[in-house]
């Protein structure tokens, strides 16, 4: 049964998909008085009774009321955007977008563009005539480079029926001339030819869906069936090879599709290259000019006059200036028309103004000497453009180098798949499609990892990584899985025991057969939703986006003003002839309004929050906190009530037993007889019980499932062990075989006992004699009180929302701290968005600490929904973050988290503002009068890229941020 899978898309509340479930009502459960309870009619298993089909219903109603449905078939394209230099320019980006979407139907359902990482993400309705190559297209018209890295389906179909391009992953392969051990590339010709065999051999896979040709080489993309086993780019390969004719070999190729961090690696260098290049024509304009124009020899050399007034030195420095101002200054030009057209001006903007400026004014003030003959210094300003544009690109190669830092975390995680795997195969070189009795029919070949398929069966060793998710089918090894979970003790895997792709095998050596392999294991999920995070906007950072809006207007009304108001107070003669003699009115007057132009860029108020958020997410990821957005980072630090579940949340969710009381001292025989008559039973209570003896008896006695035993559903159970008859079950049930319980004595007083304290209370006998009375329970999680004394202590309202009934749920909330004012008991799925509502309307900020599929709704409805890491997939889908330890207590430490991130960003909007505030006055010369001090352009370009480095490298300080509140404190173990 498929049940639904709410997700909220960034910086959105509603649900984009769900898949309706429908459930035949039959009974109401006599224990929990739910409807269609799969124990029965007669249930009286209490708090532990499995009644989820009401609570599906009811989560679908109170989640399909919360907001629109999206149906149809949707496809998310990942994106590298280059040419982004500042805030300006991603809204640019966005603002083209968004008209692509108006233009087209409202095909484009979701875009975020990630300036810090030069990339992006939309999401459009497939059928409405936008894909890949359309929003390349409005990209690029927008002024900036990009290419579609990837594709996929992210929705599902109308009518709540899964897309069917669910199931579709993609793969690639290579046809080379020669063998595997040397292979060559092949002819355009040859490719021609072997492209017919190609596809011939594929088509008649019938998982495959579809082949396309690559048009950069003799590669080949497949779209295949990915739920299917033991199929993928090696069968795909083997296939083609079996075609092709002799000489020719197919290859798998690795993924094509470059990660975020490879694009900003990519933007770092291409900017490097910029600066260099424009150091060429640079350097020997800054020598002449602030060197040897001070040597007299060198100076009487470069006046030499080629004609009248027109020296040798203005010829060189035009020809060195020119290449600089219209070659390495080209992205300056093309920004600026790009700005132009979407009306978002930006940091390009100013540059062009103010260099194309100052080259004008160098060369016009060239061509005036030469034609009056007059002398002038006019050609240094050639040496202004020139130095200007290589400084900014300085400036942005520094920050490229700054920001790609953010991002290490992601660069860590992507490195820890191992490039290649082991590969078991039988003796033939055949793979395997079952696990051999005998490891003599197995033979061990090396492949790289990308080529790992479904079903395929690996060998990891002791200190080796492994290459995707699996389940052990022998051995036994401890693996470090401290990258997913950030514990540091390693966890024993045995027979059956789940892997993660990427986790260590610190000891031992196992045999996994592969279950999610490229993009669907636990690592590349991680990866995907961290990228996604760092990419999705915080409400603050519109902030950013409106001041930025306006602020090249207002710098461009700063320019002309302060050179109109120096250009009328040195020509009036206002000011002093002594400041300006040597420059004259004009270039003095200019130089300010340059200066001015310069510093103002808003370059470092873009990036004070998406800098903070990519670190702070990486923090969280290294803490065991996975962070879906910005916006749930923000509200996190806002809250003021949080609502806790409490199985698998503020519980172990799985019943432990609390207390075994042996009325006849029986010892290991009664455990003995209790295992074995448990041991056929699926009950949850049961598996508990044999649990509880297995671990007394340790492995002194086997216990065997009695071939008489017999189950009355949600009562008891009887069978024979040894000989002695052995019965387990509640009063009733004990009641129906003639054994009753006396109200007054020492039996009934420990049921009311254990009852009263949130147990479930069974009773055992042997051979019609009541011998023991068994307590069971959820174990309280050992960091929950911890967790809700420090909330409290924190000043936030704390509550337990729980579908169990009042009895236990007070038993808990009395543990953790909880008054009974703060718990609601025996809550269906719509209770819980109640309550939440109700907090809300309270005007506070809400988080919701859930792990089922009934939690979803209220995760959902709650401004931060937080999800258990081991919950059920809906509920991870569905919050905001995933706490991947499964501790509660990292619930504290996201808190805390959230608003160390806030903390920075309101200090980097507080530099950025405030040093764009100082150092337009001082650029603009309103101090000149008293300090008789200037800021030349060339240290105004500085500056400014100075202030964007120190916006950086502020957020990366959040790196070293620790939690205050640690489980090892608590002695919490996983």
């Amino acid at each position: 049964m498929d049940w639904f899978s709410p997700k909220k898309k960034a910086n959105e509340s509603h649900i984009d998909s769900m898949e309706l479930v429908e459930v035949k009502v039959e009974s109401e459960c006599a224990s929990c008085k739910r409807m269609n309870c799969p124990c029965g009619a007669d249930c009286q298993c209490g708090p532990f009774c499995r009644c989820v089909a009401k609570d599906l219903i009811e989560g679908v109603q109170a989640v399909t009321t919360l907001s629109e449905v999206f149906v149809g078939p949707h496809t998310a394209y990942e994106i590298s955007i280059g040419g982004m230099t500042c805030v300006n320019c991603s809204s640019a980006v966005e603002v083209a977008l968004r008209k692509l979407g108006e233009r087209n139907d409202g095909a484009v359902k979701e875009y975020c563009v990630n300036l810090v990482m030069h990339s992006g993400r939309v999401v459009v309705e497939d059928g409405k005539g936008v894909d890949g190559n359309v929003i390349v297209d409005t990209v690029e018209a927008a002024g900036y480079d990009c290419k579609v890295n990837r594709s996929s389906a992210v929705e599902k179909g109308s009518g709540g029926g899964k897309d069917e391009r669910d199931n579709y992953g993609t793969c690639r392969f290579k046809v080379l001339s020669g063998d595997v051990d040397d292979p060559q590339p092949v002819s355009a010709k040859e490719q021609d030819t072997l492209e017919e065999a190609v596809f011939d051999s594929v088509k008649k896979l019938d998982w495959v869906k579809n082949l396309t040709r690559m048009e950069d080489g003799p590669e080949y993309e497949v779209s295949f069936d990915k739920s299917r086993q033991n199929v993928g780019v090696r069968t795909l390969t083997k296939a083609v090879q079996s075609k092709l004719p002799s000489g020719y070999t197919a290859m798998p190729s690795p993924p094509s599709s470059p990660s975020s961090t490879d694009q900003s690696k990519v933007e770092m260098l291409k900017k490097r290259r910029a600066f260099l290049l424009s150091l060429i024509g640079t350097l020997p304009v800054f020598t002449i000019t602030m060197i040897l124009s001070r040597i007299h020899a060198a100076h009487e050399l470069l006046m030499t006059p080629i004609a009248p007034a027109f020296p040798v030195e203005s010829v060189i420095l035009f020809v060195f200036a020119t290449p600089v101002q219209f070659f390495s200054g080209w992205q300056f030009y093309r920004g600026t028309w790009a700005s132009l057209k979407t009306r978002m001006y930006g940091m390009d903007v100013l540059i062009c103004l103010g260099t194309t400026a100052s080259y004008m004014y160098a060369v016009l003030m060239v061509i005036l000497a030469a034609s009056t003959g007059k002398k002038n210094m006019g050609s240094h300003f050639f040496e202004t453009s020139a130095v200007l544009i290589s400084f900014v690109l300085l400036g942005k190669y520094l920050q490229a180098v700054a920001t790609r830092s953010t991002s290490k975390a992601i660069d860590k995680l992507c490195k820890l798949t191992p490039g290649t795997a082991t590969l078991c195969v039988g003796k033939g070189g055949e793979d395997l499609e079952e696990w051999p009795k005998d490891m003599k029919d197995v033979d061990e070949v090396q492949i790289p990892s990308y080529a790992v398929q479904r079903g395929d069966f690996l060998k990891v060793i002791r200190g080796s990584a492994a290459p995707c998710d699996g389940s052990v089918v022998e051995g036994t090894c401890s693996m470090d899985e401290s990258m997913v979970t950030g514990e540091s003790l390693p966890v024993l895997k045995i027979v059956d025991g789940d892997v993660i792709g990427g986790t260590v095998a610190v000891e031992g050596t196992c045999y996994i057969k592969a279950e999610n392999v490229g993009d669907d294991t636990a690592l590349s999920q991680i990866v995907q939703l961290m990228v996604r995070a760092q990419g999705a906007k915080a409400p603050i950072q519109q902030f950013a986006d409106d001041i930025s809006a306006v602020f090249v207007p207002v710098v461009l009304c700063c320019f002309a003003l302060t050179f109109s108001v120096w250009l009328l107070v040195t020509y009036t003669g206002a000011a002093p002839a002594k400041w300006y003699e040597d420059q004259g009115e004009f270039m003095f007057s200019f130089l300010f309004a340059i200066a001015t132009l310069v510093i103002a860029c808003p370059c470092a108020l873009g990036l004070a929050a998406p800098t903070a958020v990519m670190v702070g997410t990486g923090v969280g990821a290294k803490n065991g906190i996975l962070i879906k957005g910005g916006e749930g980072l923000e509200k996190l630090a806002r809250v003021k009530a949080i609502v806790f579940d409490k199985t698998g949340t503020l519980t172990m969710g799985k019943p432990e037993v609390d207390a075994f009381v042996d009325l006849k001292e029986m010892g290991e025989d009664l455990l003995y007889y209790v295992g074995c008559a448990e041991k056929s039973s699926e009950h949850p209570l049961a598996v508990a019980v044999v649990r509880y003896c297995e671990e007394k008896l340790d492995g002194k006695r086997a216990l065997f499932s009695p071939p008489d035993f017999k189950a009355i559903t949600g009562k008891g159970v009887s069978c024979a062990v040894d000989g002695k008859a052995v019965m387990i079950g509640n009063r009733s049930f004990m009641a129906t075989r003639g054994l009753q319980v006396d109200e007054a004595g020492p039996v009934e007083k420990r049921l009311v006992e254990m009852e009263n304290e949130g147990q479930t209370a069974i009773l055992v006998s042997v051979d019609d004699e009541i011998c023991a009375i068994v307590g069971i329970s959820d174990q309280l999680k050992p960091d929950s009180a911890q967790t809700i004394k420090r909330l409290q202590a924190m000043n936030v309202d704390c509550w337990m929302v729980t579908g169990d009934n009042k009895r236990t749920a007070e038993a808990i909330a009395k543990r953790v701290g909880l008054s009974e004012a703060n718990i609601i008991a025996e809550a269906l799925p719509a209770g819980k968005v109640m309550k939440v509502e109700s907090l809300q309307s309270e005007g506070k900020a809400v988080a919701m600490v859930g792990d089922g599929i009934n939690d979803s709704p209220a995760l959902v409805q709650a401004d931060v929904g937080i999800a258990i890491g081991a919950g059920t997939e809906i509920a991870i889908e569905a919050a905001d973050m995933v706490l991947i330890r499964n501790a509660v207590s990292d619930a504290v430490v996201a808190i805390e988290l959230s608003k160390a991130i806030f903390s920075r960003i309101k200090l980097n909007f507080v530099w950025a503002l405030g040093y764009n505030s100082m150092g337009i006055p001082i650029a603009a010369g309103i101090f000149y009068p008293w300090w008789e001090v200037s800021l030349p352009p060339i240290l105004a370009a500085l500056a400014m890229a100075l202030s964007s480095i120190s916006v950086v490298l502020s957020s990366i300080l959040l790196m070293w941020w620790k939690p205050k509140f640690r489980i090892a404190e608590l002695g919490f173990e996983q």
